[in-house]
């Protein structure tokens, strides 16, 4: 039996259900405030319509353009302002627009107010009394409009918390049943470097290196951010490592760009790329035609962007990775990127000529 679809998703667009209630709500308060000399059940209807029509854009500015430029910026000066500025427009557009309208079509309508002895406002009564009635319209509507915004950003922003504690309970669980104890490895590491006391001091300095990266993950990643400073040491300790295993001459750049000192990122964000470089680099009988390009650039506008390129020979291989069909690696960097910062990020696949890329850009 098939599933029956919903024609209408409460969950998804409920916000523009009760902002069409709120807009028929509001206008109808105003139709019952606003005195028209003409009768009939199409003129007031008219009139109605036009005001609902025309009391739409406050709501839309103040939840798509107010509220997430300068409300959850916490500026409160320009907040101000932009929240005056809007009303003030609203509510003349609000006010002589369907007016105007009306006019048109029934040149011998004229409005005023229902209860004229609670509005005094001097010259040009009637205009000024509609003025405070349209504002009063556009002052509902916006805060109507704002309520939900910040009401539906609290919720999204609550399920992406859970995402992010499920998808990081499910990382450690997975970790804790693949993983060899950290402890012991520590502890081996220093038995062998012990042990090769007698032996070249490169040997040596690998096994330093690999403890180093080793401590790394078990202590340092268990934060939930990292400064940038420990992540670029951790990631060319790692190419060096790399590196003594490769054939001499192969082509290794590790570049950095930009001021990289002063933010955190979450950890082990980078490592997936320059894994996945080592893992796919090409194997081409002359050395020097096999190469690795790292860059991390920090940009003046708070961008952060990682980029790696290497030679592949495998191109089967590549499109497979390129395609992301599941297990660890650029996969799971992609839904971590998701997760973290969402809205905030780009992941990039290319592979041209040869040369596989694969970058990713957040803001810091």
């Amino acid at each position: 039996m098939e599933a029956v679809l919903p024609l209408w998703d409460l969950k998804k667009n409920g916000q523009l259900l009760i902002y069409a209630l709120s807009i028929l709500l509001y206008s109808y308060l105003v139709l019952i405030s606003v005195d028209i000399n003409l009768d009939g059940a199409i003129v007031t209807l008219s009139f109605y319509v036009l005001v609902a029509l025309f009391s739409t854009p406050v709501y839309f500015i103040t939840s798509y353009y107010i509220i997430p430029q300068y409300f959850y910026r916490e500026n409160l000066l320009m907040l101000s302002i932009n929240i005056i500025v809007v009303l003030v427009l609203c509510t003349f557009f609000s006010l002589l627009s369907p007016t105007i309208i009306m006019t048109i079509f029934y040149p011998k309508i004229q409005f005023g107010i229902t209860y004229p002895n609670l509005l005094k406002t001097g010259i040009l009564n009637s205009f000024f009394d509609l003025l405070v009635i349209f504002s009063w319209n556009n002052i509902l509507g916006m805060a109507t409009s704002a309520a939900i915004s910040v009401y539906r950003n609290k919720i999204s922003v609550d399920d992406e918390i859970m995402d992010l504690e499920k998808e990081k309970l499910t990382t450690e669980l997975s970790n804790l049943k693949n993983q060899t104890n950290p402890e012991f490895l520590l502890s081996m590491m220093q038995t062998l470097k012990n042990n090769i006391v007698n032996e070249t001091h490169e040997v040596q300095e690998s096994v330093d290196i690999f403890s180093n990266l080793l401590h790394y993950q078990v202590y340092e990643c268990v934060q939930n951010f990292i400064s940038i400073e420990k992540e670029i040491t951790f990631i060319n300790s790692y190419i060096e490592v790399q590196k003594r295993r490769l054939e001499k001459g192969v082509y290794i750049r590790f570049q950095r760009l930009g001021n990289l000192s002063g933010f955190k990122i979450a950890p082990m964000m980078i490592l997936p790329l320059v894994e996945n470089a080592f893992k796919h680099i090409s194997n081409y009988a002359n050395p020097e035609e096999n190469r690795i390009d790292v860059k991390i650039t920090k940009e003046k506008n708070r961008k952060f962007i990682v980029e790696v390129y290497n030679t592949c020979d495998n191109i089967a291989t590549i499109q497979a990775v390129k395609k992301s069909n599941g297990g660890v690696g650029l996969v799971n960097l992609k839904r971590r990127l998701e997760l973290i910062y969402p809205e905030n990020h780009d992941f990039k696949t290319e592979l041209v000529d040869g040369i596989f890329y694969v970058s990713f850009t957040i803001e810091v």
